[in-house]
Formats: structure tokens, C-alpha cells, sequence
């Protein structure tokens, strides 16, 4: 009785071991787009401890919505993919915190509108090339 159960052990811990080696690759969800102009930036992170942002992503998304709207920019066939708390500025000292906001095309791969939104609720276009 001792080894039934020895054996059913080792079985049950073999074949999770060898379940669990077989890796499946990942979806690749992100394959049809190119990456944001300021995704690929390499600067400090800003989610440190302690830090938090002066407007919160919700009420940044109303802003970003409302300068869509007004500015007339049709973002009907499009999709929120992407968003971000960057380091927005030209330069690296006179760079601040800001939320960028992606959205996608549907079916039209590079047609893409990206938003940002500053700490003081400034919110400007990235100019598409």
C-alpha cells in the first residue's frame, strides 16, 4: 500500500514536471504595430516609491477625450492600446512626468494617434510622421 501511494506520488509530481517544461510560445499581441516614438526611450522609471501623479489616469483620459473631440480628430475605427506615465520634454533636466495615450488603428497598420497629457493638464498631439 506504502509504494502504491510512493508511486502515485512520483507520478503526479513526473508529469506536472514534464506539463510544465513544454512551453507554449506567447501570443504575439503587439506584432502588427510599430512601438510609440516615446515608448522607446530608456530613462529612469517613474513608478519610484513615493511618487505619485499630480493628475490621476482618469481624469488624464477625460482630458485626452476632450481635446480629441474638440480638435474634431475621428477616432471612431481606432482603440485605446497603450498608456503610459512617461518623462515627457525636450530636454533631460527640463524633463516632467506625463501620461501618453496610444491609439490604434483598427485595421490599418501605422495609422495611429498618440496623446499626451501633462502634469498641469496641458494636452498636445505627437505630431504623426
Amino acid at each position: 500500500m506504502h509504494m502504491i501511494s510512493l508511486r502515485l506520488l512520483l507520478l503526479v509530481l513526473l508529469s506536472s514536471v514534464a506539463f510544465g517544461a513544454v512551453s507554449q510560445p506567447m501570443p504575439e499581441m503587439y506584432s502588427q504595430e510599430p512601438s510609440p516614438s516615446h515608448a522607446v526611450r530608456q530613462d529612469p522609471p517613474l513608478l519610484t516609491r513615493g511618487f505619485k501623479p499630480k493628475i490621476t489616469l482618469q481624469a488624464a483620459l477625460k482630458l485626452a477625450e476632450g481635446y480629441v473631440k474638440k480638435n474634431k480628430i475621428d477616432i471612431s475605427a481606432f482603440y485605446l492600446r497603450e498608456v503610459r506615465l512617461i518623462w515627457s520634454g525636450e530636454e533631460r533636466d527640463g524633463k516632467e512626468p506625463a501620461w501618453f495615450f496610444w491609439w490604434v488603428h483598427e485595421s490599418v497598420t501605422g495609422n495611429y494617434v498618440e496623446i499626451i497629457v501633462s502634469m498641469d493638464g496641458q494636452v498636445t498631439r505627437v505630431p504623426s510622421m
